[in-house]
């Protein structure tokens, strides 16, 4: 059977038929590692004792995870199946609901959360145990039981967690994690929240565009436009609004035009964020009771800061590698300051390392269960980044709680087709 196509497994698996589709993913992909999120079994029955405890183990290493790693992939959400694994599918029974929660209810405790659900695939039954995100004040889960078999062994008190692909008893640095998650609740608790992609329409600049024979097509046609108007020789008619002599023009034309045949890559970098307005939207998502006050959220962009600004214009203007004279006879409006109208609430911009921009948002009030869209930021991509990702780190801090966030984003670009054509973005692997 060929690999199956995976669901998005940044969101969480809500529909029946995504539900299928992973089963079919995990089944057709005999090299699929098992993760913090997801694991996989094959042989439990889960109406003897010793099987139910070694659900509840992994139920439990689960529940165990760090709020704000958890909220990475799936929305916090994890599963365990039953009954499927790396390249086959080998079924379950089909128990009752009430029978698989009282096999269960020996082992683990009342408040960890999961929901039951059966996918059939391929004429068997498969058993989806979806695990509720881990939240700021959840207590610390352990087993209510020991199994008592004298094979699995597992202890009455033991604290699980997930440590990449595995279920494993807790070390003292995730019991102090958490401790400190158990300790979250409440105003002046620990920091909850996460930063995501609001909204993005990033495109980077078209290789085409800077071969042959687009800059010298580009530059001949401008000199054209330029050097309309301009008399051959001097003139004894002053144009309106003209103070330049035509020798003079003419040298600002030529020079001009040779500084941009000279930075062609920049200088089309430019009109591409001028005319592209390439463009990300970052947002502030909320999904505990708390309110949290000023809320300043810091990013790091892997740009140079003429690569980053908060609009395409500033961008462009940063880029561009020389200013454009005036036609002959045209009169020439001054440029105003830019900084004249500038907001002070606008997002500061700083380097932070060599090809690396710091971006800090001004302080907002987070309400509760409510998702709070950031300023926009314009991204001028150079060529090399097509069909690349994008990787954003991210943290935040609260006037009103304890406690440092951090995360990363992972954007992926569009490339180029063989037609030549834009190709949609690549999807994050799974």
């Amino acid at each position: 059977m060929a690999e199956a196509q995976p669901p998005d497994l940044n969101q969480r698996i809500r529909r029946p038929s995504e539900r299928l589709a992973l089963v079919e993913y995990i089944a057709t992909s005999p090299t699929l590692q098992e993760n913090e999120h997801l694991e996989w079994k094959s042989g439990y029955d889960l109406s003897q004792r010793p099987d139910a405890g070694k659900l509840a183990k992994q139920l439990v290493g689960f529940a165990n995870r760090d709020p704000v790693r958890a909220r990475r992939l799936s929305g916090g959400y994890a599963y365990v199946l039953l009954g499927v694994e790396a390249g086959a599918i080998t079924g379950v029974p089909v128990w009752d609901s009430a029978d698989i929660e009282s096999w269960l209810s020996r082992f683990v405790p009342s408040e960890l959360i999961y929901d039951i659900h059966y996918v059939g695939a391929s004429g068997k039954d498969i058993l989806l145990l979806e695990v509720e995100p881990p939240r700021n004040g959840d207590s610390i889960f352990c087993l209510q039981s020991s199994t008592g078999d004298g094979k699995s062994n597992l202890s009455e008190g033991a604290v699980y967690v997930r440590r990449g692909g595995k279920t494993e008893v807790a070390n003292a640095s995730e019991i102090e994690m958490l401790t400190t998650r158990a300790r979250g609740s409440g105003i002046g608790g620990r920091l909850d929240l996460n930063v995501e992609v609001e909204s993005q329409s990033l495109d980077p600049l078209d290789p085409r565009m800077l071969e042959p024979p687009i800059p010298e097509r580009w530059v001949e046609t401008t000199r054209r436009e330029l050097m309309k108007g301009i008399p051959d020789g001097p003139s004894l008619i002053a144009a309106i609004g003209e103070s330049r002599s035509p020798a003079t023009a003419r040298e600002q034309v030529k020079a001009y035009l040779q500084e941009v045949a000279a930075n062609w890559p920049t200088f089309a970098l430019s009109r591409h964020v001028a005319q592209q307005e390439p463009s990300l939207t970052l947002a502030v998502t909320n999904k505990t009771d708390e309110n949290f006050e000023s809320v300043l959220v810091e990013v790091v962009v892997p740009l140079p800061i003429s690569c980053v600004g908060n609009s395409a214009k500033r961008v462009a203007e940063e880029l561009s590698v020389a200013e454009q004279p005036q036609k002959w006879g045209e009169f020439n409006v001054p440029k105003l300051n830019r900084n004249i109208f500038a907001s002070p609430a606008e997002p500061e911009l700083s380097v932070t390392g060599e090809n690396q921009t710091k971006v800090r948002f001004p302080p907002i009030h987070v309400y509760p269960q409510t998702t709070h869209p950031l300023d926009s930021l314009t991204l001028a991509l150079a060529p090399e980044w097509a069909a690349s990702d994008v990787s954003i780190e991210w943290r935040a801090t609260a006037a009103n709680t304890r406690g440092l966030l951090s995360g990363e984003i992972v954007i992926s670009l569009p490339g180029l087709d063989e037609s030549g054509s834009r190709s949609p973005a690549n999807k994050p692997a799974a």
